[in-house]
């Protein structure tokens, strides 16, 4: 189950009928916006009466060496603090001679002087609760570099380390050349870990869209021939230019006060000084694309890829900003045209015979030189023409029409709702999010509306006119002649691409659409709201039982601990993997995933989302070990329709037909990204291995193509609709408003008795007592390999629990010592990892080490992996080592009590049992008392015996792909 959940969401997106590419091109849109580079930017826009007011609980200022920073006060979580430090400088920055200088140079200066000096600062903050890559990272995008710092206790000490290690990041690194070959090897791993084919060909088919742009050509992984080329003295040079403070800027976001942030900023960065006397050098600029271009197409030729299609037209591309109302309001026509049309094609890939499995459209507002407006298919069967034919009729259907009223009532709305969401989080929400939030609007350029983020975007949009909106798809869909690329398994014949599309364009125009009616929600009532019949409080818990004369049993525990004041309502029910056979493990899982997207008996899922639009729900449902549970976060406000929806998949779901047609090829493309994963890959050979002689818990293709909505339907629907319920409610809600809302719908449905779905051939990973065999397995698509190492633990439960937690803290000094020692001082890996797994009544536990590198350095890795494992086992390792592993744990346990999902978790996993919560709440108190001793003898015990060894290898080249989709 572990290797097959993961690589889901995946599967989801594709299954769901939303575009990959598109998903991966938005994620990076909001990274790789341009920096503003106008130093009168703020005061220029503070006179204009268009302008978008700045939020005033962000306190925004400039030091006179011409730092910028922004600091807002804020108690989630309280006692932290989060620091962000962002350099306007990135990828597009390096000249065609140092492609990946900006990259190498974020490793260099977050390391400080080498692997001493990152194992001390490493060393430093575990001892303050930050976890290594987690609450302290830094990332490198085409216009910025951002260091990143999240404390979870803003001490004074903590502040003096965190506030000196991001100076010496401003100006105190240093690049010596032997640190330097060695951070080479991680750079290169890391780069390998990218190449994987169908990623590598989705971006080939970007750089052709965007024309061959610079910004484009700047976006994948560092070019290995320029990671090799790098030197010293290139390092030092981009850093001197880029790195100064009137290019950077701090944000520092906490439970402090805003005076003492400020005082932090001034000591650390007041006596900043740029390494040369002269103003910020000018940024590349964006090069001119020939909007002249005719139609164009490109064919990549890839086995392991996910056929794709992909039809841009290009106009040249603008360094600005979304900084005023009309600028706003000239996006949002654009966005809205985009809306319309994607639901548009969302509705004809669900149509049986449809031609595609998913579409996307999307207008590039991303700031790059290629401003493009695209399509991008993924054609059913890889049926290209039929998918392009599809594609094109209904562009031209829209531009000969247009979209009715509703549609763009419809898209405006939910427009709104996503400028709103992408705001807020500059308002509310928890440090860490916030202080990225306003980071990257800083180093942007862009406003920071804040709360009142709804209220800016429709001042933008007020009055906007369906003409309005065609006007904005005719300039969008226009400039260079169409520019049609195609990744495929196997290549048509050469200029079939253009001439059909040329051929589409000259047939006779297309009729109208069908006409959009406002949708009304089905679910609104249950029947009569159900009694109450008994009431335990549990004042400690804050929380009270209520049980309902239907039998239905509802938990309510107020929790005021996240700054979004939201609320979670976690649904249990059945026996999870417990009722599945080995065999619909899988199936189960999808099901589960792709349940919400099947919709609901009275409705479908995309009427859902406008019937609903004027509320914030969601609905996730999940397969665990021993009970499924359907999961909704809301605000308090909607808990209603949250309830409403929740209670309409537990009583009618809908398993509809829609997604028959695209759902095996959507499988089987996220099958082909995961099987490209060591991880994945490698906990599959490990259940595979302990399996003998029976089939793969991973489906055949001949499964694959044959799998429908009926199968999930059928090992899912009598689970949802007739076993008993446990509903949990947590967060902003007290038990006063929470019961007739309960009352109204779980509540109100028909009693259900207790069935017993256990079955005896439900299979869990068990009887690994001695190492295995050594496993090899081929990483199809991929460039780089892996080392995988087992060690068989137990069958979690309570009475083992302190030995179970003695484990835990010796995986994070395994995982500790494995990163210094094969990443920071040998520079063979990029993204060590150390697992140890004990889930209660379920799979036989495991701690498992993963260390990714290049295929040649294997056997060294597979002999560090012994040697740390021994040392460990040893028990190599002293107090200092323990408080180190144990402190960062504690502070991520310390937050996740203050959150709505970890609770609304735990309390359906004990069915509010009083006893077991509070086991689990103690585990804090149990680690926090651990000796050295007990994790020695844990670590010797477990980790003297050999390990399964199971080794993930690239495909060798020319070999078969994984499997056509």
């Amino acid at each position: 189950m572990r290797g097959i959940l993961g690589p889901l969401a995946f599967v989801l997106a594709l299954a769901a009928g939303q575009s990959a590419l598109a998903a991966e091109k938005t994620a990076n849109n909001a990274a790789d916006k341009a920096v503003e580079r106008k130093a009168d930017h703020a005061s220029a826009r503070a006179n204009d009466a268009l302008g978008i007011d700045p939020n005033t609980s962000v306190i925004q200022g400039t030091l006179p060496n011409g730092l910028r920073y922004a600091l807002k006060h804020n108690e989630s979580p309280r006692s932290g603090v989060s620091i962000r430090l962002s350099v306007a400088a990135g990828a597009y920055d390096a000249e065609e001679g140092e492609v990946g200088v900006a990259h190498f140079v974020e490793h260099m200066t977050f390391a400080g002087s080498g692997p001493a000096d990152e194992t001390a600062y490493a060393n430093a903050f575990q001892g303050f609760g930050v976890d290594h890559g987690r609450d302290r990272n830094a990332h490198t995008a085409l216009h910025e570099t951002s260091y990143e710092l999240d404390l979870p206790q803003a001490g004074a000490p903590a502040l003096d380390l965190a506030f000196r290690w991001l100076r010496q990041v401003a100006d105190g690194a240093t690049f010596p050349a032997a640190v330097v070959e060695t951070e080479k090897g991680v750079l290169l791993n890391e780069s390998r870990e990218r190449q994987v084919a169908a990623y590598t060909a989705w971006r080939d088919l970007a750089v052709f869209e965007e024309m061959g742009a610079r910004s484009a050509r700047r976006a994948g992984p560092d070019p290995v021939a320029s990671i090799q080329a790098t030197t010293p003295a290139r390092l030092k040079a981009f850093y001197g230019r880029w790195y100064r403070p009137d290019n950077a800027v701090v944000v520092m976001v906490g439970d402090l006060p805003v005076e003492e942030m400020r005082r932090r900023i001034e000591a650390a960065f007041g006596s900043w000084k740029p390494a040369v006397d002269s103003p910020v050098p000018p940024h590349a600029p964006f090069e001119a694309i020939d909007l002249k271009a005719p139609a164009a197409e490109d064919i990549i030729v890839e086995p392991n890829g996910v056929p794709t299609l992909a039809i841009c037209r290009n106009l040249q591309g603008q360094d600005d900003h979304l900084d005023t109302l009309p600028k706003l309001r000239a996006q949002a026509a654009s966005d809205a045209w985009a809306s319309m049309l994607n639901t548009r094609m969302e509705r004809l890939a669900h149509q049986p015979d449809a031609p595609l499995a998913s579409a996307a459209w999307a207008e590039d507002d991303n700031d790059k030189e290629a401003r493009g407006a695209c399509v991008t298919v993924i054609p059913r069967d890889g049926d290209w023409r039929r998918a392009m034919a599809a594609a094109q009729t209904e562009l031209r259907r829209f531009a000969a029409y247009g979209p009715s009223a509703q549609e763009l009532k419809d898209a405006l709305h939910d427009l709104h709702n996503q400028y709103w969401n992408a705001h807020k989080d500059e308002e509310r929400g928890a440090s860490p999010t916030i202080a990225a939030a306003l980071a990257d609007a800083l180093s942007q350029g862009d406003p920071i509306p804040g709360d009142d983020a709804d209220k800016v975007f429709d001042r933008a949009t007020a009055g906007m006119t369906v003409d309005e909106v065609r006007a904005a798809f005719a300039h969008d869909w226009s400039g260079t002649g169409a520019r049609i690329a195609f990744v495929t398994t196997s290549a048509p014949p050469a200029g079939a691409l253009k001439t059909a599309w040329a051929e589409g364009e000259a047939a006779p125009a297309p009729t109208a659409g069908p006409t959009v009616a406002a949708i009304a929600w089905p679910y609104a009532s249950f029947g009569k709201p159900g009694k109450v019949v008994a009431r335990q409080a549990f004042p400690t818990l804050d929380m009270v039982r209520l049980t309902f004369a239907n039998g239905a049993v509802a938990y309510v525990k107020t929790l005021n601990g996240e700054a979004e004041r939201r609320v979670t309502v976690d649904v249990s029910f059945g026996a999870g993997r417990h009722a599945l056979s080995a065999d619909q493990v899988f199936i189960a899982a999808l099901g589960g995933r792709l349940t919400p997207y099947m919709g609901l008996k009275r409705i479908g899922y995309m009427d859902m989302k406008r019937a609903l639009q004027d509320s914030t729900w969601n609905v996730d449902l999940d397969i665990g070990d021993t009970q499924n549970n359907l999961v909704g976060t809301t605000w308090p406000s909607d808990l209603g329709v949250q309830l409403q929806v929740l209670a309409a998949y537990a009583s009618e779901p809908g398993f509809r037909t829609d997604i028959d047609a695209s759902l095996a090829q959507g499988v089987r493309m996220g099958l082909r990204i995961m099987r490209s994963s060591p991880g994945a890959a490698v906990q599959l050979a490990l259940d595979d291995a302990m399996r003998p002689g029976l089939p793969s818990l991973m489906p055949s293709e001949q499964r694959i193509s044959s799998i429908r909505a009926a199968d999930f339907a059928d090992l899912l629907r009598a689970d949802l609709t007739s076993d008993p319920l446990e509903v949990v409610v947590v967060g902003s809600i007290d038990e006063k408003t929470a019961t007739p809302l309960l009352a109204a719908t779980f509540g109100a449905l028909p009693p259900r008795a207790p069935v017993d779905r256990t079955r005896a051939d439900a299979w869990f990973m068990k009887g690994l007592a001695s190492p295995l065999p050594p496993i090899t397995v081929t990483l199809p698509g991929a460039k780089t390999a892996a080392v995988g190492a087992v060690w068989p633990l137990w069958q979690a439960d309570p009475a083992h629990r302190r030995e179970e937690m003695a484990m835990q803290m010796a995986g994070r000094i395994m995982a500790d010592t494995l990163r210094k020692r094969v990443r920071e001082q040998l520079g063979k890996t990029y993204s060590p990892t150390v697992q140890v797994s004990l889930p209660d009544q379920s799979d036989q536990g495991l701690a498992m080490a993963l260390v990714d590198t290049a295929p040649g350095d294997l056997d060294q890795v597979r002999a560090e992996i012994a040697s740390v494992a021994a040392g460990v086992a040893a028990g190599q390792f002293d107090q200092d080592a323990l408080d180190r592993a144990r402190a960062p744990f504690l502070a991520q346990t310390d937050q996740a009590r203050t959150q709505n999902l970890w609770w609304a978790g735990l309390i359906a996993a004990t069915h509010g049992d009083p006893a077991k919560i509070n086991e689990t709440v103690g585990e804090r108190d149990l680690v926090a008392s651990l000796s050295l001793d007990e994790v020695k003898a844990a670590a010797k015990r477990w980790f003297s015996p050999a390990p399964t060894l199971i080794t993930a290898v690239p495909e060798a080249p020319g070999a078969q792909a994984a499997g056509a989709p």
